[in-house]
């Protein structure tokens, strides 16, 4: 009978420890978020915008949820990073889809998408950079505007304002300077630097008026990025000019 009791004892202890845990398990689960309304509204309005293929209008919209700057749904991240695909903002797509990987791993709704597109931008980035008619964000260049494609301008000199001469650092354009003594007083001389002038030729442009550089806006290399998205072919239609 003692036998029974302390049997009886154990099982009991061993039923409450085990139970006592389990509730220390769900406890230690995360609890499910709540996302707000405003959040949830913006994501379906880009997600019905990115499935009539109004993929602008989705990035707007996208944006709209990020400047909310309350908590977001991990897929999100996914979504925003395939429409900035389509956009051709490549780089920022993906620095979205590599945040949608980190936070939701391979059990996320849209990893093998994910994976898809990354490599999809990895073949872009390879194209951009291997071609010589766009710059590294895949932005076509067209002809500097500034220099006509010269990569050098020549400017009115800076520091004379193109008059070829500047004011005489002695006699501050007087002509003459004056010196005095203790028996006359002032006396009055022309002035050595400017040989009575009051101006000397500009030690920049050594009075020729003009400056000969390298552009300022293209920095030497005749051309600039425009808004054109490169089709890295030879010939394409462009019709803007800057970006």
């Amino acid at each position: 009978m003692a036998g029974f009791r302390i049997g009886t004892f154990l099982v009991s202890i061993i039923f409450s420890l085990g139970f006592t845990t389990a509730i220390a398990q769900i406890e230690e689960l995360p609890q499910k978020i709540v996302y707000d309304q405003e959040v949830i509204d913006l994501m379906n309005q880009a997600k019905a915008e990115m499935k009539a293929e109004n993929y602008e209008a989705a990035n707007r919209t996208f944006r709209k949820a990020l400047a909310t700057r309350k908590i977001l749904p991990t897929d999100l991240s996914y979504l925003f990073a395939e429409t900035l695909y389509v956009v051709h903002q490549y780089q920022n797509s993906l620095n979205f889809v590599d945040k949608y990987l980190s936070l939701a791993g391979q059990g996320g709704n849209y990893y093998d998408k994910a994976i898809e597109l990354k490599q999809l931008l990895q073949e872009e980035f390879k194209r951009i950079k291997e071609c010589s008619y766009c710059n590294l964000s895949g932005y076509r260049y067209v002809t500097c505007y500034n220099c006509q494609g010269v990569g050098t301008t020549t400017e009115l000199c800076y520091n004379c304002k193109g008059s070829g001469k500047t004011v005489c650092p002695k006699c501050m354009g007087q002509g003459v300077y004056i010196t005095f003594n203790s028996f006359s007083g002032k006396q009055y001389q022309e002035c050595d630097v400017c040989n009575g002038k009051g101006y000397v030729v500009c030690n920049v442009c050594e009075g020729k008026k003009e400056l000969t550089g390298t552009c300022s806006v293209c920095l030497g290399t005749g051309k600039i990025a425009s808004s054109i998205i490169c089709n890295h072919k030879a010939e394409q239609e462009l019709e803007e000019h800057s970006h």
